[in-house]
């Protein structure tokens, strides 16, 4: 930021401007400065600039930061608002206070911010404001000048003085117009300006002794501010001739490349005087161009010209050289002459490569000759070493053309790749025609941009997965390998999941992908026995534009786990079954059998039946695989008569899995009838209950679908014949509208015609009724008739037929006709190109001339029209000027293509002198990349008028100097060019004076003021004239300057030192009277002419007189101020001889007083920025302190060191001289030490040293970074059951040695997530103290342990914490009664129990069995006789809970009542109590007949069963048929409708069946041709594989056949034929049976995988598996009857593997293929290899006899 100019100041020598210098000079911040710069004098507040910002600083947190300012002044100039970042002045800026003299004024500012602690320099550059006046050390001053003075001599004059600095210093000096003196202004070293009358005209004191002139002193400021010096010249008597060159003008040449000392030329000067009047020197002339001085050197004695600096022909190809020569001579007078140097070019400049447009990046479908870039070069070397060629590295896809000279356009001649080569860097070179030659190199980086043309790829086609059921939901089971090698926009892939076939809502349901990563995973556990497969579709697209995109099929097959255990069917379960067994039964008898399933499959469904347990492991045996219980010996009269065996049932799983059932058998002497006796044999009338349900249920299901079935055939043939009626009535424009891309196949007439009998038929896609169009013949055939009729027909209609490939002959020769205008167009367009290009480039480039100074929006020509661009295409190619400059001066408005003025153009500023100003302008076009170029010439107005440097021009003539010399004068200046400038220059009338003006060589005027005659300075001492300068314009415009000559009268002898400048050393320490240095100036005039007096020059400063004192007779310099070296460390100022002669003369000296340096100052601590507390975190390095150290003394003396205690954590590192920062060396630890007091000290080198100490405090801060801990690891709590809830289980407690809130510490409850019991459920944690309180009571039966976790948190930034381990045991209370288990009784009822009638003592009765839930001594239960009528009758044993007969029961013992209660072990003891009722038992036998009676329901109930069952088979009979008959008859075509067209055609259309699992089926179209009519019959039919032979076709040999594609193409889409012409011929014959239909022996059905099992095997062992086979079955025959299918892709599927997976043979399948029959076709579904063995297929159990007659049906 840059507020203010710079300006001029006051000046100071204050301690303070010391130290802001100082610390300016030596402070580098190791950041970026940043500057402003601002006024002198500004009010308090004003703004300098926003630091903030300027910093890149947050103002949010600037107040917490503590930003501030910080300097080395005792005054603070400069403050910074926290609220809005800008630093404002806090304090007066005098300029000229701070910096004195100084060109710049700079204060080094440091900007500090806290936390961190960061610094920042900054520097304030105090601009200066013209606020002081110049003055001149005296009111007058006098010159004697002596008549011999040759003109061009210097003469010194006062020098002013002003305060202020810069463009606002003493800028320039004025002198009074007069005859013969010029005023010239000089600069010294330290910048400062000081003026030197030059006397250009000789004087003649004889006329004009004296002249009055007026120095007058100028500075720069606005408004200028000014002072004036009177000056006196009087005229002396001096030397009165002047050197002569031999010739005017020299002429010779130098090659650029000469070296500094090469010879140029000799320049020749005679002097008639003799001695030191007749030596001549030579030197440069006052008018010679800027840089001569520097370019050549010139021998003042020899006037040898040599080369000084290197030359370039490329800047000047010719120098002119003025050279005067003077003699030495008291009054020197000086010649003049011209020196042409002609510099000859050398091939030293290498080419230059411009690009002036990169079409950056290229997409890789470019064409051929796109441009890429522009170039233009240039070599500034001239002829053969400018020409240039350029070239590009071979083999690349690029070159180069050369449209003009020097401009080359780089274009694409190969293909781009990007996937092979994404970016190019082309190295471009550029060679000269020049010995040596050179060249340049640059390089241009094309980047070539992706297209969309790779559509994603995949390591494989199709993925089959195998995943086991019951898998985890979320588990990734496939990640598809899938890659796109275009760019990643375009390569950015999206992956979904699609579903196979009719079947909807796999993807929601069972799978998902991800969209990025393409993993595909399951949502919900597979399950093997509710689906074996998922057929899927990954459809992968990219991100480009088209989208592309990939299908890959995706086969999940679920495998079997054993998680099934086996069922029970027989018995059934919770039923209880008795089987009669006889006694004296004979070993190996069939007692019953037990039948179990296994839903799992394979391995995993094989069961294994085994006895488990039985009163007598002898008496039975179990078949292993039948589960037949069978007696192992015979049944004897020991044998218990009641028997209850259980029987495991195990399945071959891994691991194994069983069940087990159990039944009764009863031994028994009698018939099983004797059954009904038990209580349970009650059970098969309720199984008959049960079956005649589901067999009426069965009746209604199958009734009900067939009543469906029948009214759903009904429906669909009243709708297919609405649908042909409509069809058949609908009007023409419906059937042909407009129609979209055509399915086109061709067809064969069927039978055995030739081939060129071929027809070609069109289908509509946008007809729903698969209209058929059709197109004329290739041939010869009985269609040719119908030719004139298509021909005839509406053109629309006729391409609607032929499709795009046709039209009507008439448009087609139109069309033809159009395509051949439309090339000549092209042709005719081409050749205009071809000549203009040619024309432009013979004719040259375009100029538009356009006048200076022209307004905004000036026309300058028609760019667009000059270069034969289409306007309407100009905005979109962004027609525009190329180059930033051209870009400020002109614009092309896009609408018109007119090139405008967009700016006004001054001349002057842009082309400066130059004769002509042409602006070469570059138009660039986009979409292709083009460049124009024209020319602007900018033609110049008469604008400006001449104007001379100086209003006045003071010229001093010595009245001695003879008339015909000649006194160069200031020429005007006129920033016009051509006619418009300056043609000549006229002088007032005058005696003495005429003017002669010269012309240079670059066309140039000159003027020179000649004397005429010779001046006498009696007569005239000065002469006033006016100068003006005309230039050629119409009309013309002058320019006047007064021309001030003043007639100066010369001392020959004037006083000269021993030397012109002097240096001495002085101790800063020196005391006051020090003689320091005697100056000795000698003049070898007589008299008061010789004598010399010392003195001050005029310009010396006040400071200096004030600190020294010059004896004005001996010359002695005495010091008399005290000297101090940090204040000012040299002084210079000039010393003045003058004689006393009449006129005076005088002479200067130069004398520099430097000052050493003495340690007189001791060092100075300056802490710029200290933190003062410092967070115990902080790393090694971190700066706590900013320390700058000041000495202003110099030398060693300021070398300064710093140091601190060595036991402290902290260092000090030195960024910069004298900047130190205070930084840890070490970690931090508050708990150790939480402050420390470091002491620095800064020590100089100097003799003796001095030092200075000072303390810096530091606080440590805590940081958080000690976590929580407890007092142990893991915590054990007892809790007892039944607690109140609230109740505090244990209080946990954790330290923090940290301090503040990172010592506060919180408590929370952590849970695994996999637990099923939730501790917050239980329990409550309190945040704040640890303790853990009881949220509800614990029941131990539920909950024995909870384990959980405590984690303590701290509050610290980030927080740490800790966690601890609680386990919690819940101890049992004796809470629960016991439960009495058996016998089994309703609350508040008896439990009847049969006693046998006289039975003894000790009879068991019966047995209470009970439980208690509780754990331990209180689950312990003891059993009591509580109650009981006689209590001496029965005993009740404490522990076991038997109820036996105390004593022998009589015969007549009522029933009795017995309480028996059930008692715990715990404290308090618990009870239950269980009531029975023993009663003696009565007789059996007489219940029989009342069972038997009970049997005629159940012959009314068996005979209900057994009409629902008739039933039931009836209509299952009657449907099956049906479904038969309806299923054969589609099948075989009758079923199809005859349907007639207006023209008589009829058609049979029917639809193709699209089944589950198999691709949609290819549709066909047969056309049965007539002789009468033109279509005999359509008949649409259905195949399932595409072009295979249909078993049955028509027998005529006019009808011809084509397949139709099930849905219709998009627009745009291929239309593929999908199978070719030959395979869709029909033979006459009837297809042969499909061998395919017979299995082999080794895919016999068996129990499990290819093994054959035992005789019993051969069927399922589940009703499940039996009706899915059924139903594949029937499936798979459906397609045999179709004749479209083989039945699968395999051997042994049968037809399964398309709907249900490649896995599923029929390897587990028992054999149906004898029991189907395909109508319409001889094959049968037998297994072939069995037939060529001659052997009929395996089964079992006298399943062969029967299969084979099956076979021979």
């Amino acid at each position: 930021m840059v507020p203010e100019a710079w300006r001029g100041g006051l000046v100071s020598t204050g301690r303070v401007v010391g130290v802001l210098l100082l610390l300016g000079a030596l402070h580098k911040a190791s950041a970026a400065v940043i500057r402003y710069e601002i006024l002198e004098e500004r009010e308090k507040g004003f703004v300098v600039g926003n630091v903030v910002r300027d910093l890149d600083l947050d103002l949010g947190s600037l107040s917490a930061r503590r930003l501030r300012v910080v300097s080395g002044a005792s005054r603070r100039f400069f403050e910074v608002n926290w609220e809005t970042g800008e630093m404002f002045v806090n304090d007066r800026l005098d300029r000229e206070e701070l910096c004195g003299t100084l060109p710049s004024c700079t204060i080094t500012l440091e900007l500090v911010v806290e936390r961190p602690l960061e610094l920042f320099s900054a520097e304030v550059v105090i601009q200066d404001i013209n606020d002081n006046n110049p003055s001149f050390p005296t009111r007058e001053m006098k010159l004697e000048i002596s008549e011999a003075v040759a003109p061009g001599t210097r003469f010194p004059l006062e020098s002013a003085h002003d305060p202020d600095v810069g463009s606002n210093s003493l800028q320039t000096y004025e002198l009074s117009r007069n005859e013969y003196f010029a005023l010239r202004v000089q600069t010294r070293e330290d910048s400062t300006k000081y003026a030197e009358l030059v006397l250009e005209r000789a004087l003649d004191r004889e006329r004009e002794p004296d002249l009055q002139l007026v120095l007058t002193a100028l500075d720069g400021g606005t408004p200028a501010r000014s002072a004036s010096l009177p000056i006196r010249i009087i005229v002396l008597d001096a030397n009165d001739n002047a050197p002569t060159f031999n010739q005017s003008l020299y002429r010779a040449r130098v090659l650029e490349d000469a070296p500094p000392g090469t010879r140029v030329v000799q320049v020749r000067a005679t002097d008639l005087d003799e001695g030191p009047n007749g030596e001549i020197i030579y030197s440069f002339g006052s008018h010679n161009r800027a840089g001569v001085r520097e370019l050549f050197s010139l021998d003042l004695v020899t006037g040898v010209l040599t080369v000084k600096g290197r030359l370039d022909f490329e800047d000047a190809k010719l120098h002119e050289i003025y050279i005067q020569a003077k003699d030495k001579g008291a009054n020197p007078e000086g010649a003049h002459c011209k020196v042409l140097v002609e510099v000859v070019d050398v091939n030293d400049n290498a080419p230059e490569i411009t690009v002036t447009s990169v079409y950056s990046p290229v997409p890789e479908d470019a064409p051929l000759e796109t441009v890429i870039a522009l170039l233009s070069v240039t070599d500034l070397d001239a002829g053969e070493n400018g020409l240039v060629t350029c070239e590009v590295p071979p083999g690349l896809p690029f070159s180069l053309t050369s449209s003009l000279k020097n401009y080359f356009t780089l274009k694409t001649s190969a293909a781009l790749d990007r996937e092979t080569v994404p970016e190019y860097n082309l190295s471009i070179t550029a060679r000269d025609a020049g010995t040596p030659s050179l060249s340049a190199l640059t390089t241009v980086r094309v980047q070539v941009s992706d297209i969309n043309d790779n559509p994603p790829q995949s390591s494989q086609s199709s993925y089959n997965v195998y995943v086991e059921e019951n898998n985890l939901p979320g588990v990734p089971i496939l990640n598809l390998s899938v890659w796109d090698p275009d760019a990643p926009q375009n390569a950015r892939l999206s992956f979904f999941l699609l579903e196979q076939g009719a079947e909807t809502g796999l993807v929601g349901r069972y799978f998902t992908i991800n969209r990025d990563s393409g993993v595909v995973s399951s949502l919900v556990p597979l399950d093997h026995e509710d689906r074996r497969e998922f057929e899927l579709t990954a459809h992968i697209s990219d991100g480009g534009t088209p989208v592309l995109a990939t299908n890959i099929s995706v086969n999940v097959f679920v495998t079997d786990r054993n998680d099934n255990a086996p069922q029970v069917l027989y018995p059934r379960p919770g039923q209880s079954s008795v089987e009669m067994l006889p006694r004296g039964t004979a070993a190996g008898y069939l007692v019953t059998r037990v039948v179990g399933w296994d839903p799992d499959a394979g391995h995993n469904a094989w069961l294994s039946y085994s006895l488990l347990g039985a009163p007598n492991q002898s008496l039975f045996a179990v078949g292993l695989h039948t589960g037949q219980i069978t007696t192992a010996r015979p049944v004897q009269d020991t044998d218990s008569p009641r028997q209850t065996l259980t029987v495991l049932i195990r399945d071959n799983g891994e691991p194994s899995l069983s069940t087990t059932a159990t039944l009764t058998v009863s031994v028994t002497e009698e018939s099983p009838e004797a059954l009904a006796e038990f209580p349970a044999g009650s059970a098969p009338r309720e199984q008959n209950k049960n079956l005649t349900f589901y067999l009426l249920l069965s009746l209604i299901l199958v009734s009900v679908g067939f009543a469906v079935t029948v009214l759903g055939v009904i429906i669909f043939k009243v709708y297919k014949w609405k649908q042909s009626r409509d069809l058949y009535r609908a009007p023409v424009s419906s059937l042909y509208r407009t129609p979209g891309p055509s399915l086109h196949a061709d067809a064969v007439r069927g039978g055995l015609m030739a081939p060129h009998l071929y027809h070609q038929v069109y289908l509509t896609t946008d007809s729903r009724r698969s209209d058929p169009l059709l197109k004329k013949p290739g041939a010869a055939s009985p269609l040719a008739s119908r030719q004139n009729t298509l021909r005839s027909l509406d053109p629309v209609f006729y391409r609607q037929v032929l499709g795009a490939e046709s039209s009507p002959p008439g448009q087609r020769a139109a069309a033809m006709l159009g395509k051949v205008r439309g090339w000549v167009q092209i042709c005719r367009g081409a050749t205009l190109l071809f000549l203009f290009c040619h024309l432009g480039y013979v004719g040259g480039q375009i100029r538009y001339p356009v006048p200076e100074e022209s307004q905004e929006g000036t026309f300058v020509g028609n760019v667009a029209q000059d270069f034969l661009l289409d306007t309407e295409s100009l905005a979109a190619r962004r027609l525009q000027v190329a180059g930033e400059v051209n870009q400020r001066h002109f614009r092309v408005d896009l609408d018109s293509g007119a090139l405008l003025i967009k700016n006004p153009i001054d001349r002057e500023a842009l082309c400066g002198l130059s004769a002509s100003c042409i602006v070469p302008l570059e138009f660039v076009t986009e979409g292709p990349l083009e460049m124009y170029r024209a020319e602007v010439e900018i033609v110049d107005v008469n604008d400006h008028a001449p104007r001379f440097p100086r209003q006045q021009l003071d010229l001093e003539i010595g009245e001695a100097a003879p008339p015909g010399q000649r006194f160069p004068l200031e020429k005007a200046q006129d920033a016009d060019v051509g006619s418009n400038s300056i043609s000549s220059y006229r002088l007032s009338s005058n005696e003495h004076f005429a003017l002669d003006v010269k012309k240079r060589s670059d066309g140039s005027l000159v003027p020179e003021l000649l004397l005429e005659k010779p001046l006498d300075r009696e007569k005239q001492s000065d002469y006033r004239l006016v100068l003006t300068a005309v230039d050629g314009g119409n009309p013309p415009r002058s320019g006047t300057a007064e021309l001030r000559v003043s007639v100066l009268d010369v001392n020959d002898n004037a006083p000269a030192f021993q030397q012109s400048s002097y240096r001495i050393s002085v101790l800063e320490s020196a005391p006051a009277g020090m003689l320091l240095i005697q100056l000795n100036a000698s003049d070898p005039d007589l008299g008061p002419s010789g004598n010399v007096t010392f003195s001050f020059s005029g310009h010396t400063p006040d400071r200096v007189r004030s600190l020294f004192s010059l004896h004005p007779t001996n010359g002695k310099l005495t010091l008399q101020g005290p000297l101090d070296f940090e204040s000012e460390n040299y002084y210079e100022f000039d010393v003045r001889a003058r004689d006393g002669g009449s006129p005076a003369m005088e002479q200067h000296c130069s004398l520099r007083v430097d000052l050493l340096d003495v340690n007189d100052n001791a060092p100075h601590i300056t802490v710029t920025s200290e933190l003062g507390t410092l967070p115990e975190s902080a790393e090694p390095g971190t700066v706590v302190a900013l320390i700058s150290v000041q000495d202003p003394d110099s030398g060693s003396n300021g070398d300064v060191s710093l140091r601190i205690p060595d036991h402290l954590p902290f260092a000090l590192k030195s960024a910069f001289r004298n900047q130190f920062s205070l930084v840890t060396a070490g970690p931090l630890d508050r708990e150790a030490k939480s402050s420390y007091d470091i002491m620095v000290t800064a020590s100089d080198a100097g003799s003796p040293p001095l030092s200075t100490h000072r303390t810096i405090f530091l606080n440590i801060s805590d940081v958080n970074d000690n976590p929580p801990s407890f007092f142990q690891r893991s915590h054990e709590v007892f809790v007892p059951e039944n607690n109140r809830p609230g109740d505090l289980l244990c209080s946990l407690a954790a330290s923090d040695p940290d301090s503040g809130l990172n010592a506060l510490i919180s408590y929370s409850l952590l849970e695994p997530r996999n637990r099923d019991v939730s501790a917050s459920s239980f329990i409550s944690l309190n945040p704040q103290t640890g303790a853990v309180h009881a949220t509800r009571s614990f029941d131990y039966e539920q909950t024995q342990t909870l384990q959980f976790e405590v984690q303590a948190r701290d509050r610290g930034n980030p927080p740490l914490s800790s966690t601890v381990t609680v386990r919690l045991f819940v101890l049992d209370l004796n809470d629960n009664a016991p439960a009495v288990l058996r016998p089994r009784a309703r609350p508040g009822s008896l439990c009847p129990q049969a006693l046998p009638p006289s039975v003894g003592a000790g009879h068991l009765v019966t047995k209470v069995t009970a439980v208690d839930l509780d754990s331990g001594y209180n689950a312990w239960v003891s059993y009591q006789l509580l109650e009981a009528p006689d209590p001496s009758l029965f005993a009740v044993s404490r522990y076991a809970g038997e109820v036996r007969t105390a004593v022998p029961i009589p015969a007549d013992l009522p029933p009795q009542k017995l309480v028996i209660v059930v008692k715990d072990s715990g404290s308090p003891p618990l009870s239950t109590s269980v009531t029975l009722l023993v009663s003696l038992e009565e007789d059996t036998h007489p219940v029989v007949p009342d069972l038997r009676e009970s049997s005629a329901p159940r012959e009314g109930e068996s005979r209900l069963t057994l009409y629902l069952a008739v039933s039931l088979v009836a209509i299952c009979f009657v449907s099956f048929g049906s479904f038969v008959a309806l299923i054969s008859k589609c099948l075989r075509g009758a079923a199809c409708g005859m349907t007639c067209f207006p023209a008589g055609t009829c058609a049979c259309l029917t639809r193709s069946r699209r089944r589950e699992g198999l691709p949609p089926s290819s549709g066909i179209l047969r056309i049965q041709l007539g002789s009468d009519d033109p279509i005999k019959f359509v008949d649409v039919g259905g195949h399932s594989h595409g072009c295979t032979p249909l078993a049955s076709a028509p027998t005529r040999s006019d009808s011809f056949m084509m397949v139709k594609s099930p849905s219709a193409p998009m627009a745009g889409e291929p239309v593929r034929p999908s199978c070719p012409p030959s395979d869709l011929l029909y033979g006459l014959e009837q297809a042969p049976p499909n061998t395919d239909w017979r299995f082999s022996q080794a895919q016999r059905p068996g129990t499990s995988g290819s093994q054959n099992g035992d005789e019993t095997g051969t069927w399922p062992n589940n009703q499940f598996d039996t009706e899915m086979l059924q139903a594949m079955i029937l499936a798979s025959a459906s397609e045999a009857a179709d004749g479209s299918s083989t039945l699968g892709g395999g051997a042994g599927t049968m037809g399964l593997s398309a709907r249900y997976g490649p896995q599923f043979t029929l390897q587990h399948v028992p054999d149906y293929r004898q029991n189907v029959y395909i109508p319409g076709s001889n094959a049968t579904l037998t297994n072939a290899a069995g037939k060529r063995d001659g052997k009929a297929p395996a089964g079992g159990n006298g399943n062969k006899k029967k299969s084979g007659k099956k076979e021979k049906k």
